[in-house]
């Protein structure tokens, strides 16, 4: 059957939408603010979604000249909006315990080839997903190869490179696929992986939002054995 005037944009796990160009409008509600979200979507991330910070009709900010979205994946500024939304959302939540402190790094390995994994440890683990006085625990990643990827090869893209290439809530560990691919990526010999962790504390009866962010890892490939080799460490903001 024909749909005259509409788009249809195929997604990721048999996810589809109908775009209308005449109206500039999508016909459904991004996944992310459906009824019955997937288990990986947190009840933080939908709450927000639903409350605005999210336009479950919007695409790439309704602005897609000067905005990218290649990978589905988020900026910095994003992220921190997020972040931000979810303080002011959390600000009046009442709690009443003891919220331990929380301070965390990365490790990695070479899983050999063209595979890294990023990792937390074990002991902050334990704390950060079992405490019963740590809510709402989400973890970010970013990795140079996916900012690259996501604004560096785009001729019209805005900011800097690596404001892109965020993505999550995920796991504890990031696996990184890749290999050196000259005309895509600045860099394409160095691997780099950084990690952003958000929970909510509760300070004085009340829960507050918290960030950290952890050193950053750097793996380089080794040409003549064709694999990543490290990591090394970086501290945050490290270059790449």
């Amino acid at each position: 059957m024909a749909i005259t005037g509409l788009i249809l944009f195929l997604a990721v796990e048999e996810v589809s939408a109908f775009y209308s160009s005449s109206t500039g409008k999508w016909l459904s509600r991004d996944p992310l603010t459906t009824a019955e979200p997937e288990p990986s979507v947190t009840a933080s991330a939908l709450q927000m979604a639903m409350e605005g910070q999210a336009q479950p009709y919007g695409f790439n900010k309704n602005d897609g000249i000067n905005h990218v979205d290649v990978l589905g994946l988020m900026r910095i500024q994003d992220l921190l909006a997020r972040i931000e939304a979810r303080r002011k959302a959390n600000a009046n939540v009442k709690c009443c315990c003891d919220s331990p402190n929380i301070s965390a790094g990365i490790q990695g390995i070479c899983q050999g080839g063209s595979s890294v994994l990023a990792f937390y440890s074990d002991d902050f683990i334990d704390v950060f997903w079992n405490s019963p006085c740590i809510f709402d625990p989400e973890v970010y990643w970013w990795d140079c190869y996916s900012a690259s990827a996501e604004a560096g090869s785009w001729p019209f893209y805005r900011g800097s490179w690596s404001d892109y290439g965020w993505s999550g809530p995920g796991a504890y560990n990031y696996q990184v696929i890749a290999t050196p691919n000259l005309p895509s990526f600045r860099d394409p010999y160095h691997l780099a992986v950084l990690s952003m962790y958000v929970w909510d504390a509760c300070e004085h009866g009340r829960r507050v939002t918290k960030v950290g962010a952890t050193n950053g890892l750097l793996w380089t490939w080794d040409k003549t054995t064709q694999t990543w080799t490290g990591p090394g460490q970086i501290t945050q903001g490290g270059g790449h």
